[in-house]
């Protein structure tokens, strides 16, 4: 009886690790985007914090990492100092970051206010969220983070806060690869 109960709880243990390294792994695989996602992204303009236009379309032909955020989120706000120190880090390098607040102007900018960052951040409200999702967040969550070739294609992404670690192994294989 203990034997089989110790064997029961054994593959319970099993499957719970393997399923958290399925998901594990899905996290920084590409997703799939829904086909011309990465195009009609470019072809947006969407306000910043000020009300300004912030066409889209000047990140195109660079090496982009797009994340999805909000200032209600706190994985998403415990990841910007890490986004700034990045973005600074690899701006030699030709890579724009950009934030696309899930939330109204007022509240992006009062975030903004406390917390200033070095990378554009676009308001897309509520079709922030459509916008994530045709580039591969099946679940619309946030943070979500994308990393854009400049050829267009997505090379990355990631459900969930991203790390520093990470961010930079994915900037520096994609800078590596565009230098070949």
């Amino acid at each position: 009886m203990k034997s089989s109960r110790l064997l029961l709880i054994l593959l319970a243990a099993l499957l719970a690790a393997a399923a958290g390294v399925f998901v594990g792994m899905r996290k920084t695989e590409p997703a799939k985007a829904v086909d011309g996602a990465v195009e009609a992204l470019f072809q947006k303009t969407l306000p910043d914090a000020q009300g300004k236009p912030l066409p889209l379309s000047s990140l195109r032909g660079k090496l982009v990492v797009v994340n999805f955020w909000a200032p209600w989120c706190p994985p998403c706000v415990e990841e910007v100092p890490e986004l700034v120190d990045i973005q600074q880090a690899y701006l030699s390098k030709s890579v724009q970051f950009v934030g696309i607040g899930i939330d109204y102007a007022h509240n992006l900018s009062e975030f903004l206010a406390k917390m200033p960052v070095n990378y554009p951040i676009a308001v897309a409200g509520m079709e922030g969220t459509e916008l994530s999702r045709s580039l591969g967040d099946k679940d619309g969550a946030l943070p979500f983070t994308v990393l854009i070739g400049a050829d267009g294609r997505i090379l990355q992404t990631q459900l969930g806060r991203v790390s520093k670690e990470t961010l930079s192994a994915w900037l520096d294989k994609a800078a590596g690869s565009a230098a070949r």
